[in-house]
């Protein structure tokens, strides 16, 4: 992320923490991590916080890149499978630096969750899940989503009807690679455009208790 007027670079600073005083030692503890959209903010994510199972950490980061006064994983204007490679390249060295975590999962809104995705691709033993909200792929095939398979992570693709954003037809190319290459999970929530509401909360929250049990 950047500050003021400064170059984009990896993500390394900007993260809201569910409990601050785990941010320097997550020991033996599950760490949830939460990828914001395009032009949001690490706060979007917090509504999750509280639903997080006893034992759970959430960490909400900022993007990569800025636009105006919020962030983005990617460039806004136009299709960017580098950018969305960086950023996931850049969530993961974040990861890389954080102490003792036992275990970790992927929450993301949109751009978040195309990150997400590409970090499941990279890593895909690491993370215990992957949720995708209002979502869709960076690119549509990969020579990494062997190893995906052969790990089968679960997977949950959330998207509203009234998503006028992220069309149908790409959030069913993000549900057709989790059912081909994951334990995939799809729900589609009548009457949601373009962002969160309750019944996600409350069906990411019984995905994560579920999956971040070892």
């Amino acid at each position: 992320m950047t500050t003021g007027g400064g170059e984009p670079r990896a993500v390394d600073a900007g993260a809201l923490w569910s409990d601050a005083s785990s941010a320097a030692d997550g020991r033996d503890r599950h760490l949830v991590v939460l990828l914001h959209g395009a032009g949001g903010v690490p706060e979007d994510m917090a509504r999750f916080f509280a639903a997080l199972p006893t034992g759970a950490v959430g960490v909400a980061l900022a993007g990569r890149l800025p636009v105006r006064d919020r962030w983005a994983w990617a460039d806004v204007s136009r299709a960017d499978p580098t950018g969305f490679e960086e950023s996931a390249a850049g969530v993961a060295r974040w990861l890389d630096a954080q102490p003792g975590w036992s275990s970790a999962g992927l929450v993301g809104f949109s751009q978040g969750g195309a990150v997400a995705v590409q970090l499941l691709r990279a890593a895909p033993d690491r993370y215990r899940y992957a949720v995708t909200l209002s979502a869709f792929l960076a690119v549509a095939r990969d020579r990494r989503d062997l190893a995906v398979t052969r790990a089968r992570p679960p997977v949950l693709c959330c998207h509203g009807d009234r998503d006028d954003v992220v069309p149908d037809a790409w959030a069913a190319r993000l549900a057709s690679w989790a059912a081909r290459h994951a334990a995939a999970t799809t729900r589609r929530y009548p009457g949601l455009g373009h962002t969160m509401d309750d019944r996600e909360t409350a069906d990411v929250a019984r995905f994560v208790a579920e999956h971040a049990r070892g």
